[in-house]
């Protein structure tokens, strides 16, 4: 296993400029999807042009399903989606030289949506699908999975 780099983002030329060890670097990035079959083909095309920084997305689905939250990944049967592992692994296998960050956002599963539509926010009679800042249960909910998350990265 390689070393790990010490990245951080600060100003420079009153700009935000991420340095990798120190060094200001110019990264090209991509957000690739994390459905495998459009991810495989969208990484190996970009990997050709060395982009620098993939940033992958965390999938929450598999910490948390309905009013269940894990403490190890469970994807579902037949899950088109891949983990962070997954997705890591494949884009190091095109582009060796790659930096990955991984990102997540606190959003709930379908599932759990479906079940606690009366938590998410509600504009003029039409459900956004989005939780509600106001709900006490969405965010017990998320703060018990991002540690759990955090745990497995």
């Amino acid at each position: 296993m390689s070393v790990r780099p010490n990245a951080v983002i600060r100003q420079l030329n009153g700009r935000p400029t991420i340095f990798v060890d120190g060094e200001p670097q110019a990264l090209p990035g991509f957000n690739p999807t994390s459905n495998r079959e459009p991810f495989d083909k969208s990484v190996s095309f970009f990997a050709n042009h060395k982009m620098g920084v993939y940033i992958i997305q965390a999938l929450m689905q598999n910490f948390w399903r309905g009013d269940q939250v894990f403490d190890h990944p469970t994807p579902a049967d037949g899950d088109v989606l891949y983990d962070v592992d997954e997705q890591a692994a494949t884009i190091l296998h095109h582009d060796p030289a790659a930096y990955i960050m991984v990102r997540f956002t606190p959003n709930p599963p379908v599932s759990w949506r479906q079940i606690h539509a009366n938590e998410l926010v509600i504009t003029e009679g039409h459900t956004t699908g989005s939780p509600s800042f106001a709900s006490d249960l969405f965010w017990g909910y998320d703060g018990r999975r991002i540690i759990c998350h955090r745990a497995v990265l």
